[in-house]
């Protein structure tokens, strides 16, 4: 019985650490994705105009390098 309830509780462990893994997996895939869509918005012509006329362009840019950076190591972490 104890034995049987010992098992019982590695499987536990085992689907939780696996289902972790899985939620990782898939939050890293969606921030990855939103930033893409992200830098995608923050490169389209339409904005850039206005951010040039609102002069909040030097701001733009600056989210424009940090979202690379962002994406960099996103991109690391996936490889490994």
């Amino acid at each position: 019985m104890h034995f049987e309830s010992t098992l019982s509780h590695i499987y536990i462990k085992n689907l939780i650490y696996r289902s972790k893994q899985i939620m990782s997996v898939i939050g890293e895939a969606v921030l990855t994705a939103a930033i893409e869509v992200l830098f995608e918005k923050l490169t389209s012509s339409e904005l850039l105009q206005f951010a040039r006329h609102e002069k909040i362009y030097a701001d733009l840019k600056t989210w424009e390098k940090l979202l690379v950076k962002i994406q960099s190591v996103l991109m690391q972490r996936r490889s490994r």
